[in-house]
């Protein structure tokens, strides 16, 4: 496990980072929810099996890439099931061995072509991605060239891709016009189309960003009220930190501000 470097995120491609501030959340859970249930996974395979050794319950192998310049080996496919064998391995009675070998397959290919393995990947049943996760790593792959769709098809491309042929038009669309423009690039490919086609998109962009500050903070405030938090504290000073980050409020500052403020609670 050792071998695995998990730091490099290269062939991930849920990207969480670009949906709309109204879908983060969900995915996230989405995803947190998926590791926890293969993490239960191993430890119901121990017990059904009455391994005594957790290190003999295993998942489907990972995907995994040996890339030039780069001492481990790069996740291709099975990010959640890597996170489970580590989360699995912190569990693990005192005294116990903990597991250092899990099995693996070996990617053979370019790095587009694993790119588009995992894009592909994702599809599967488990955790596919949403549509909007699909459009997202399907344009990101469209404006870079990736060189493992150049031989197929428009048509061959949409059906690989996982998205609507019409969708994928508009994306070669917008692509094109970027080029001949030389305009920024958007990860998003809808925020990509709205920037060709409005001028001012750029301060609704900014506005956006404080759409996220408030929906983050109407969530945080709305999982108080519901006691979610109350026995979550590190998730709970996690999230504080993150509003404040983007509010460009610095917590020293915030403290130093508060120790002047009476308040009753």
């Amino acid at each position: 496990m050792n071998q695995i470097d998990s730091e490099d995120e290269r062939f991930q491609t849920r990207y969480i980072d670009y949906l709309p501030a109204r879908h983060q959340h969900k995915a996230e859970s989405n995803s947190e929810e998926n590791i926890s249930k293969l993490k239960n996974k191993l430890n119901t395979s121990n017990e059904i099996h009455g391994n005594s050794d957790p290190r003999k319950a295993h998942l489907e192998p990972i995907v995994v890439m040996k890339l030039e310049g780069n001492d481990g080996y790069v996740i291709v496919a099975g990010s959640h099931r890597y996170q489970a064998y580590l989360l699995s391995n912190e569990e693990v009675s005192k005294g116990n061995a903990k597991r250092k070998v899990i099995p693996v397959h070996v990617f053979l290919g370019t790095e587009d072509e694993a790119l588009l393995y995992s894009h592909q990947q994702d599809t599967k049943p488990n955790l596919p991605k949403d549509q909007n996760q699909l459009n997202t790593s399907a344009w990101i792959m469209v404006y870079g060239d990736n060189s493992a769709l150049k031989e197929l098809t428009r048509k061959e491309q949409a059906t690989i891709l996982d998205i609507k042929p019409n969708t994928l038009r508009k994306m070669v669309t917008a692509k094109n016009g970027l080029n001949n423009k030389a305009g920024k690039y958007y990860p998003n490919w809808k925020d990509q189309v709205r920037a060709m086609n409005n001028p001012s998109f750029e301060d609704e962009a900014i506005n956006q960003e404080y759409d996220v500050v408030s929906y983050g903070l109407g969530k945080f405030m709305n999982e108080i009220y519901q006691d979610t938090f109350r026995q979550d504290k590190a998730k709970t000073k996690d999230l504080i930190l993150r509003i404040l980050e983007e509010l460009d409020v610095k917590p020293e500052e915030l403290a130093a501000d508060a120790e002047d403020v009476e308040c009753d609670f």
